[in-house]
């Protein structure tokens, strides 16, 4: 048999303190980005809240709204906004593929006049296979109320719209309304119509999803933990020896056993 020894001597050797400062380096780091993951669940969960008060609460005139975006653009976006005016049907595009419920399809954009401007409309969701733009069935032009929300129009960082190869077919790949609307000078947004247009799907409310922060801080904590406990672990291994036990002689003195 034998009994167990410790000596941790070996920790103060160089190697060891380069060991002991790049573990507790690796635990502080695996910490701080479990706590930052946490910080940014926090500013989705706020941002969703207050996405959702402007989508369900008061409706803004399109005036103010306008008025307010070229001060505050980020507290008009997601804005309930209701208009009504005149669809321009013959200007109508499709935008996409873009998908709904698992299938493919277009976003069908309508430019609205109303109140002396003209601001784009997405006014529902149809299939690939759907013939147009503009829909099958629509006038040059009708009266059209809108109830929905504001949000951004789609460029890339640097501004350049993402059109796809159909532009002259009523046909783009992103909403870019310089490009789609059919007046120089549109309103610098577009709405997501939230109520049920004929021959279109509702696009519905926008998503308030909070994303995989929390299962992200769970991961940077469990790094954290498990490169502590380990390195605790491989210290007291590395320090723990067996020692054998002497056994008695016939004289009485221990004798080593083996």
């Amino acid at each position: 048999m034998s009994e167990r020894q410790f000596d941790f001597s070996f920790a103060l050797r160089p190697i060891w303190l380069a060991g002991h400062v790049v573990a507790l380096v690796a635990v502080v780091i695996f910490f701080l980005f479990g706590s930052w993951q946490l910080g940014r669940l926090d500013e989705r969960r706020e941002t969703n809240q207050t996405i959702q008060e402007r989508t369900f609460g008061p409706p803004m005139a399109l005036a103010d709204a306008i008025a307010l975006w070229q001060e505050a653009p980020n507290e008009v976006e997601y804005q309930r906004i209701a208009v009504g005016g005149t669809y321009r049907f013959e200007d109508e595009f499709f935008v996409g593929p873009s998908s709904l419920d698992g299938a493919s399809g277009f976003r069908v954009v309508t430019p609205l006049e109303a109140n002396g401007s003209v601001v784009m409309v997405v006014r529902g969701w149809v299939s690939l296979d759907t013939a147009g733009p503009p829909l099958a069935g629509e006038v040059r032009s009708g009266p059209g109320v809108v109830d929905g929300y504001v949000l951004r129009d789609e460029v890339t960082f640097r501004g350049v719209p993402r059109l796809g190869n159909d532009v002259g077919a009523g046909r783009a790949g992103r909403i870019d309304i310089a490009t789609l609307a059919p007046v120089p000078d549109p309103v610098p947004f577009y709405i997501v119509q939230q109520l049920p247009e004929e021959g279109a799907r509702a696009l519905g409310d926008p998503s308030f999803d909070e994303g995989r922060h929390l299962s992200y801080a769970f991961q940077w904590f469990a790094f954290s933990g498990v490169t502590a406990i380990g390195y605790v672990v491989l210290m007291v291994r590395t320090g723990t020896r067996r020692r054998p036990r002497r056994r008695p002689t016939a004289s009485g003195a221990p004798r080593s056993a083996g």
